[in-house]
């Protein structure tokens, strides 16, 4: 049984371009002995850096603690100089995805190997202050869809309890942990380090960390790169079209996959009728997972629509197995397999994991994306619209992603919005930013990519000609030109596509 994980949209405060920092009390760092064994075992250090809690108001007092790895560079007299790096999420720990690196179990080419590579856990996630919320809150959540008034307030009156859970257990970084802090957190790391100007790598959610970055320190950095794009220009309902339409794309490859591919084992059957069925038959009520009723199980015991469509869209993020991945990493051939068994009334695949502690990446997930997106649902005539529009946009996958999820998660949620959707406005004289797409991404749709190229000066977007959630780790022609880029500062001709 593969345990859910609930999906959010990994998917700045609305001020002036900023070329310098704001103030931060703490100019150097102490690099020490990591805490973990897997740490030391790959060779890396670790550090500890004091940031402001609330970057608006850097002199309150009040701090918080963030913390990083590095992996040096292999020869530090050729050092070409750091690069930061952030695998999404929100909530991805960077420090456990440096040790990945630095172990062989995700692929980091050799070339980048000129770089110190620092894993910096964003405030509130991994072991950078985590947010503690109420794990037994979280699992007593309602549905996202609505079917009438009494629904959708008791929603609202979850979001709001779950909320509350969240400050009465961390205090006020829930309210802080929206993007542009992150990236200030950045450019006090930079400071920190006593560099002039850094290098960032991405993915996912990284994304929008690495625009407002470069909107609000656009001469700090010498190179970036973003891989699987986020456009955070886009408004609430554009966001929800952009992501259905991308996900529904990548159903129908699947199952033009599947049809053709012998080891499919749902090779020759009605995919789409059959799935079809599935999720009407979850849309009205929950489906039963006899082996979760045991108490002592971790998952629990009924599916509902957004366990399915949720599993199925993280899981079209992977056709095969990348070079050096774990080879359990769920893929295309487990997805068939996951719909095999529901199709014959075995959900177990599809339920979700119970939630046992305080910290968990799903509370960052949650809390970034109701302080970085609009959610203006107001009643439940609002979802049920949004959920109708859903359905004949993207028949097949009822457009139940992870951007209407912000809209129905966050309805009612009682803190500010404090980085609202925005074009960037980039000044000065920028270095050109890189950035690389799948053209069938289940998760940031190719026309992300596009709109998000248009707000960087300067900057070039590659195509890659593949189905699969960001590009780099499949080692191919787009990890070329990456590494070439990162290295040399050389740029690829604009509107290059490229098939791996």
């Amino acid at each position: 049984m593969k345990p859910n994980v609930p999906l959010f949209l990994s998917l700045h405060l609305a001020s002036p371009t900023l070329s310098i920092s704001l103030p931060t009390n703490q100019t150097s760092l102490t690099w020490h002995k990591c805490p973990t064994s897997s740490e030391t075992n790959a060779g890396l250090d670790c550090a500890e850096l004091r940031v402001p809690l609330d970057w608006s108001n850097p002199n309150d007092g009040e701090t918080i603690t963030l913390s990083m790895n590095r992996w040096p560079a292999k020869d530090p007299a050729k050092k070409i100089g750091t690069l930061v790096y952030n695998p999404g999420g929100p909530g991805i720990s960077a420090t456990d995805s440096v040790v990945d690196f630095a172990s062989g179990d995700t692929y980091f080419g050799e070339a980048l190997r000129g770089f110190d590579l620092i894993g910096l856990d964003p405030r509130g996630a991994g072991r950078s202050t985590p947010i503690k919320c109420s794990p037994d809150l979280w699992n007593a959540r309602p549905s996202q869809f609505v079917h009438t008034e009494q629904d959708f307030a008791n929603l609202v009156q979850y979001n709001r309890d779950f909320a509350l859970s969240c400050l009465n257990r961390t205090g006020n970084l829930v309210k802080h942990i929206d993007t542009p802090s992150v990236a200030r957190d950045i450019d006090a790391l930079r400071i920190a380090l006593g560099e002039e100007k850094i290098n960032f790598y991405g993915q996912s959610y990284g994304t929008q960390i690495g625009e407002s970055y470069a909107e609000l320190f656009p001469r700090n950095f010498r190179a970036m790169v973003l891989d699987g794009n986020v456009d955070h220009s886009l408004t609430e309902i554009p966001t929800v079209v952009s992501e259905a339409y991308g996900y529904e794309v990548v159903w129908n490859r699947f199952v033009a996959w599947c049809n053709k591919t012998e080891d499919c084992v749902l090779r020759g059957q009605d995919i789409n009728a059959q799935y079809t069925k599935l999720l009407d038959a979850a849309f009205q009520s929950p489906l039963e997972v006899p082996e979760c009723e045991d108490p002592d199980s971790s998952c629990r015991p009924s599916v509902r629509l957004e366990d399915i469509t949720g599993t199925v869209q993280s899981t079209l993020d992977s056709k095969f197995v990348p070079a050096g991945y774990d080879q359990d990493t769920p893929t295309w051939r487990s997805l068939a397999k996951y719909l095999s068994a529901a199709f014959k009334g075995d959900y177990s695949d599809f339920a979700p994991e119970i939630a046992e502690n305080e910290t968990s990446p799903l509370w960052q997930m949650q809390l970034v994306n109701c302080l970085d997106w609009e959610h203006n649902a107001a009643s439940a005539a609002d979802l049920i619209h949004q959920t109708q529009f859903m359905f004949t946009a993207a028949p097949h996958t009822r457009g139940t992603a992870q951007a209407y999820a912000v809209n129905s998660m966050c309805a009612g949620w009682p803190f500010a919005v404090p980085d609202p959707p925005h074009r960037l406005v980039v000044e000065g004289n920028v270095a050109p930013v890189f950035l690389l797409n799948s053209l069938y991404d289940p998760e940031t749709p190719f026309d992300q990519a596009v709109g998000l190229q248009r707000q960087l000066p300067g900057s070039v977007l590659v195509a890659v000609r593949e189905e699969g959630h960001t590009s780099y780790q499949y080692a191919g022609e787009a990890a070329r030109l990456m590494e070439a880029y990162l290295v040399n500062l050389t740029l690829p001709e604009p509107d290059t596509v490229v098939d791996s």
